[in-house]
């Protein structure tokens, strides 16, 4: 089943803290000030017109995208956020300047940086657990041996002895009950 179709079928479905966007973000951030000040070194070294036009143009993208947050095309597309913005106007600029190994570089951090700001939703169905990750996991009834949410905090045990612990974001609509007596009546009847 596609993502569409089974996210309707589910039984429970929770939203996961995601503990470390903070992070993700403030270390973009910190490469973004990494290229300000390589841009400004160039600017300011530059030995010929075209080093320090495009040192200008880098500075003037930097500045822009780390200004501005709240424009309407990145709350249409979120994937478009303005660090995103930012890390793509700076492969333009590298690119510009013939250093093309950066490129992928920026490029990696993009598309983490994407996956950090996506949604983490673990979907409970009849025959199978679906846990976000990259890629995402199927998980089956069959390879578990406990599942239990207790205090905001969803735990799933394998047989193999393998934990996965996840905590939920908001637990005050979770009736924990419900969810516990769902999970061991579908553990119950693969034993």
């Amino acid at each position: 089943m596609n993502r569409e179709s089974s996210a309707i079928n589910y039984s429970f479905q929770f939203l996961l803290k995601k503990n470390r966007v903070k992070s993700y973000r403030l270390l973009a951030v910190v490469i973004g000030y990494l290229h300000l000040i390589i841009f400004s070194i160039l600017l300011v070294s530059g030995n010929n017109g075209f080093v320090k036009t495009v040192a200008v143009a880098g500075i003037a993208a930097l500045v822009f995208f780390l200004l501005i947050k709240n424009i309407y095309i990145f709350k249409r597309f979120p994937f478009l956020t303005s660090l995103n913005c930012m890390y793509l106007s700076m492969c333009v600029v590298w690119i510009l300047y013939q250093y093309y190994w950066v490129v992928p570089i920026l490029l990696l951090v993009v598309i983490m940086n994407t996956i950090a700001g996506l949604p983490s939703v673990v979907y409970f169905f009849t025959d199978k657990i679906e846990f976000p990750s990259v890629p995402k996991k199927i998980i089956q009834w069959e390879e578990l041996s406990n599942v239990v949410l207790k205090d905001q905090l969803l735990s799933i045990d394998f047989k193999n002895d393998r934990l996965l612990q996840a905590e939920i974001d908001d637990a005050n609509s979770i009736d924990e009950s419900a969810f516990n007596d769902f999970a061991k009546g579908h553990l119950a009847a693969i034993t």
